[in-house]
């Protein structure tokens, strides 16, 4: 059976659905024999999802993303005590594959970091213009979905390479402001 968002679309990425997930009132099972027809994300955010992988049921926390690829068997369950927060986006697309697999997101499940601001908000707003569907919603969604992957992408490599976050961010920080004061004279003691 075919659901309404269920599409598969043939520009270079389309969003089919999103939202936010607020699992804390009651367990729930979802069992998807033959998968769907698009690519299919969670984003765990809080709690715990219980996946399926392999035969195998696994405890997959806050910080990762699992990846459901289009006909792929998907079950999954979210245990009410766990309150538990899972952002999902079913999106399709000529380059899905290829953008999964050059940021590192074509596995099951991709542990991108248990706290992160940028990949949260770039999720607000796609859900937010999905939602909305304002003129242009589809570009701009499927741009933000773009960002989301790359930067999901970015955070995986730095915990596969075990970067240092916050180092990073203040070495981001001392690039920024050299590249924006580049003229003025300086002394090394600055």
């Amino acid at each position: 059976m075919v659901i309404s968002s269920e599409r598969v679309s043939d520009a270079f990425l389309a969003v089919n659905s999103c939202s936010p997930q607020f699992l804390s009132d009651k367990d729930y099972t979802m069992i998807r024999k033959d998968g769907r027809a698009d690519y299919h994300i969670l984003y765990i955010t809080q709690g715990f999802c219980y996946s399926e992988i392999d035969v195998a049921v696994q405890k997959i926390g806050r910080g990762n993303l699992i990846l459901y690829k289009p006909h792929e068997r998907q079950r999954y369950s979210f245990l009410a005590k766990d309150c538990s927060i899972s952002c999902y986006i079913h999106f399709s697309g000529s380059e899905c594959e290829l953008l999964l697999k050059k940021f590192g997101l074509d596995h099951r499940v991709s542990c991108v970091g248990e706290t992160n601001h940028t990949l949260n908000n770039l999720f607000t707003r796609l859900s937010e213009e999905f939602a909305l569907k304002k003129p242009f919603y589809e570009e701009i969604c499927a741009a933000l979905l773009l960002q989301f992957l790359a930067e999901a992408g970015k955070r995986k490599r730095y915990i596969e390479n075990k970067l240092e976050i916050n180092s990073l961010k203040r070495m981001d920080v001392i690039c920024k402001q050299m590249n924006a004061e580049y003229a003025l004279n300086r002394s090394v003691a600055y």
